[in-house]
């Protein structure tokens, strides 16, 4: 009998990226909300509609949502992964200053949670830690500034 094939190891599946032309796009020119409820990070995009221009009046507009993406722990980690590394390619290219490093510009990472834990301190964060710091999000984050420098 054949012992090299184990039926429950856990193998890493292979996932191939299919693109969809038909699938919709969706203009935003603004982030409404961040929101992290301890599960998922909801993401509301806004698109901005000016009012008529009167004569002597203050320029007006409205400001409607238009999608809303809502993400699983592990792909807003993913997201915020990828959104550092585009800002990383943006100050290199000189189209964005570096505002200074904090603990929010490190990378989060996901957790192993395949290895018995260590007393020692481990480089990458727990998961307590990084919903500590989704929580941090709320609806008056704006990019590039934390909830606490905001005033």
């Amino acid at each position: 009998m054949d012992n090299s094939a184990k039926p429950n190891a856990k193998q890493a599946a292979t996932i191939r990226h299919v693109d969809q032309p038909e699938c919709r796009e969706t203009f935003a020119d603004s982030i409404n909300s961040v929101f992290f409820d301890g599960q998922t990070m909801r993401i509301e995009f806004g698109i901005t509609r000016m009012d008529e221009m009167k004569q002597d009046q203050p320029l007006t507009g409205r400001r409607y949502p238009a999608c809303r993406l809502v993400l699983p722990v592990s792909a807003a980690i993913e997201l915020i992964n990828k959104m550092q590394q585009t800002a990383n390619a943006l100050q290199q290219a000189g189209l964005l200053k570096p505002s200074g490093a904090s603990a929010a510009t490190a990378p989060v990472q996901t957790p192993v949670q395949d290895k018995p834990s260590t007393p020692a301190k481990s480089p990458v964060p727990d998961r307590a830690s990084m919903l500590e710091k989704l929580s941090l999000l709320d609806k008056t984050s704006v990019l590039g500034k934390s909830p606490t420098s905001q005033k």
